[in-house]
């Protein structure tokens, strides 16, 4: 089975909806907002009962304890300081949860202020969501827990995607799952912020200096690995690009949120027809 672990506010959205148009979406089982953990519990039952292709949501590493059959981790990172400032976006839409941080909410408190007022949930938000290592209540914040971070991810995960590198992620997982070619439309995407004075800039730096570790490390992974690619990968890219602007400049009649029927990328295809791309 294949665990994409979605820390919040990093295209999962997106990613959800191409899973479910590559397996079909009952092979998709999703752990979104679920008041228990019943599900977590009981996922080798349940997964033995009725085998699903994958699964994508808001949980741990290391569900494939739970299971027999072979496991593959994917996740995405993203900016840090692009993810706290989604997060903070995400707040102010309330989306009736009344009770958290109600205060910015109601008074609208800039971004300044929630990060100072509430200075444990923006801190190191990726770093802390796939550690598991702490103690409940802690928080990684040193360079040891960034390291070790590091190492879940280098020897846990069969691909880290970008969400900055969006169309270079998924088009490379493409290749090491078998995908089809698509096209997607992307979900969720925040539009513009004004630009970020300087002393905002260097409290979010201080916030997130284990998340920036790891999202540099990922980062320079990420560009060997792409580097490495073959002459196949690029002509596939420049493709995908131009009919990814294409499908939004002229939004075809079928809503779907991910096309793969009827669409002709012939790089594409042979790019993800040419086997394993490293992770």
């Amino acid at each position: 089975m294949e665990f994409f672990v979605h820390i919040p506010k990093t295209a999962g959205s997106t990613l959800r909806h191409i899973l479910d148009a590559q397996y079909g979406k009952s092979n998709v089982i999703l752990f979104y907002n679920q008041r228990s953990q019943s599900l977590l519990d009981n996922l080798g039952p349940y997964v033995a009962a009725r085998p699903h292709r994958a699964m994508i949501g808001h949980f741990p590493y290391g569900l494939h304890e739970r299971i027999t059959g072979n496991s593959r981790y994917i996740t995405f990172l993203r900016d840090p300081v692009a993810l706290v400032a989604s997060t903070y976006d995400e707040i102010l839409k309330a989306h009736g949860r009344e009770d958290y941080m109600r205060d910015v909410v109601e008074n609208r408190l800039p971004l300044e202020e929630a990060i100072a007022r509430y200075r444990y949930d923006f801190l190191n938000i990726q770093s802390t969501y796939l550690s598991q290592h702490f103690p409940d209540g802690d928080r990684p914040e040193t360079a040891e827990d960034a390291n070790a971070i590091k190492s879940l991810l280098g020897s846990g995960f069969d691909f880290v995607g970008l969400v900055e590198r969006f169309d270079e992620s998924v088009l490379m997982l493409g290749r090491i799952l078998g995908w089809r070619p698509f096209l997607y439309r992307r979900q969720n995407v925040s539009g513009p912020r004004a630009p970020m004075s300087a002393p905002l800039r260097a409290a979010i730096d201080g916030l997130t200096a284990c998340d920036r570790a790891l999202y540099d490390w990922a980062a320079a992974r990420f560009d060997a690995v792409a580097a490495a690619q073959p002459p196949e990968f690029f002509l596939a890219l420049a493709e995908l690009k131009s009919a990814l602007a294409e499908m939004s400049a002229n939004p075809p009649a079928n809503t779907a949120e991910v096309l793969i029927e009827g669409i002709e990328l012939p790089a594409v295809a042979e790019y993800l027809a040419t086997g394993s791309a490293a992770s």
